[in-house]
C-alpha cells in the first residue's frame, strides 16, 4: 500500500464496492483498516476513495497541486493534518511516546520545541513519524512548518 502499483492490487477500477481497499476501510472490527490505534477514516475520506475507484483509479500522483501556505490556520490547515496522521497513536492512556497531540497546547509545545517538525521531516535527530509510514506529503509538512514559523498561533 506504499505505491500506486501496490494499491492497485486491492482496487477494482470502476467498481468501488467490490474493491478490497474499499471493503477494508468500511469494515467493522478486526478487518477494518486502518487498524487501531489509528482512527477510522471519516466519511468524506471514504467517499473520496470511492469516487477515485469509481472514476477508474487513475494514477494522479504526478499532478501539479497548489500548495498555498501564505495564510496557514491552525484550525483549518494544521489540526486536520495532526488529527489524520498523529492523534491515532498520540492520544489515550498512555499515548505513544508519552506525546499527547489531542490539545492545542501540547501540539504547540511539540512544535515550538522542534520535535514535531523533525519527526514529520524524518530528520535523523528524531523518530520518523507517522511511525512505519512514508513521510507526509511535502505540502502538509510545509503547512506545519509555516505555522510554526508564524509562532504556532491558535487561529
Amino acid at each position: 500500500m506504499s505505491n500506486y502499483d501496490g494499491i492497485l492490487t486491492s482496487v477494482n477500477p470502476g467498481k468501488f464496492a467490490s474493491s478490497k481497499l474499499y471493503k477494508s476501510i468500511t469494515a467493522i472490527g478486526g478487518a477494518q483498516m486502518p487498524q487501531s490505534p489509528r482512527k477510522r477514516l471519516n466519511d468524506s475520506q471514504i467517499e473520496l476513495i470511492a469516487r477515485w475507484i469509481k472514476s477508474g483509479a487513475e494514477n494522479t500522483m504526478n499532478c501539479v497541486t497548489n500548495c498555498d501556505t501564505t495564510n496557514v490556520s491552525y484550525v483549518n490547515d494544521v489540526l486536520p493534518i495532526i488529527n489524520s496522521n498523529c492523534v491515532g497513536c498520540h492520544s489515550g492512556t498512555p499515548p505513544l511516546g508519552d506525546i499527547d497531540y489531542t490539545t492545542y497546547q501540547n501540539i504547540r509545545s511539540g512544535a515550538l520545541q522542534g520535535k514535531l517538525l523533525a519527526s514529520i521531516q524524518h530528520a535523523s535527530s528524531a523518530s520518523a513519524m507517522p511511525k512505519s509510514s512514508p513521510k507526509l506529503p511535502d505540502c502538509q509538512i510545509n503547512t506545519i512548518e509555516r505555522w510554526i514559523k508564524n509562532g504556532a498561533p491558535n487561529n
